[in-house]
């Protein structure tokens, strides 16, 4: 779960995290594809851009969390009819009784953490900072994307006994010609939801491979820099939160980083470790993107250490790098 800045609880606080979750952290986590963001900006917190795609963001968002109500209020009248049934009348076998069972429950348990995640993530600080970027701790929402559709596929699975039956009911069932239109009706708008959610979410998949020379091309430059910081010895380094994270992977730990701010502190270090490591070590390096707010900072620094005479400046693979 989020792990960011304490915020403190007000109505407006609460009102405005649970508003960013469903309109932006939501969709962005489960997939939406419409108006998609670039993999390489993630981390910009990018928003939808304009009022159209904060539209499609928010039907996205309110429909999503009235599936997974809709889903959890028929998994509940599930079981509580179940437990009248086994009440009255006992199954043949109870293999069966103990399948069906399972999967009720399997699946209440799937919406109820889905509820529990959003719930403690629309109260955290995440949304109000960063609803786009932070959405990644709500990524386990697609786990559950079965349990959410169940009642879109539910209802659409009737059409095929509507089919069998002649779309007439005997009247031994007591449903009247009205009921039956209404169940028509609501298994083929299901059948129409799921099959523009299955285009929508293709288009978006196919969408994807613009993105691959560019994703390519971040790795490529990732890894230069890695061959690079190693060659030149600066293998305990300063630098930002996302570079911290990705050098110290691409690197197997070759490369050992610490996370700083604005001020040069330490902070976002997700392994302290690493930083006690860079922070004892008085030739640690730092790699900094050029947009990246602690260059200021570092330049002040460098300067009231001498200068040239104390740090090398050197700009490789797309970074500031002071070494010295």
């Amino acid at each position: 779960m989020f792990r960011g800045k304490q915020v403190v609880h007000t109505i407006h606080t609460l009102v405005h995290g649970i508003k960013y979750t469903v309109q932006i952290a939501i969709p962005t986590a489960t997939g939406i594809p419409f108006c998609p963001v670039q993999a390489l900006r993630y981390k910009d917190n990018v928003n939808p851009p304009n009022a159209q795609c904060f539209a499609l963001y928010t039907g996205w968002g309110v429909g999503y969390m009235l599936l997974w109500a809709l889903a959890i209020l028929l998994t509940v009248k599930a079981l509580w009819m179940l437990r009248s049934h086994y009440r009255l009348h006992r199954l043949a076998q109870t293999s069966e009784k103990f399948e069906v069972i399972t999967v009720h429950f399997a699946r209440f348990f799937l919406l109820a953490s889905a509820g529990l995640a959003i719930s403690l993530y629309a109260i955290s600080s995440a949304p109000l900072t960063l609803p786009a970027s932070h959405a990644r701790y709500l990524i386990g929402l697609l786990i559950i994307s079965p349990a959410v559709l169940w009642p879109l596929w539910r209802a659409a699975s009737r059409i095929q006994f509507l089919r069998l039956r002649g779309w007439r009911f005997s009247a031994q069932e007591r449903i009247s010609t009205t009921s039956s239109l209404w169940l028509a009706w609501q298994a083929w708008l299901s059948a129409g939801i799921i099959l523009c959610l299955g285009i929508a979410f293709l288009a978006g998949t196919i969408g994807i491979s613009g993105e691959l020379p560019a994703s390519q091309a971040f790795d490529r430059q990732q890894d230069a820099l890695v061959h690079d910081l190693i060659r030149i010895g600066a293998t305990h380094i300063y630098t930002d939160y996302w570079t911290c994270n990705n050098l110290a992977f691409a690197s197997n730990e070759q490369i050992v980083c610490g996370v700083i701010d604005s001020h040069l502190y330490p902070t976002h270090n997700r392994v302290p470790h690493y930083y006690n490591i860079v922070h004892a070590d008085p030739h640690a390096a730092y790699v900094l993107p050029p947009d990246y707010n602690a260059l200021p900072a570092v330049e002040k620094k460098v300067a009231a250490a001498g200068g040239d005479a104390a740090y090398r400046r050197l700009f490789l693979d797309g970074y500031v790098i002071y070494v010295p």
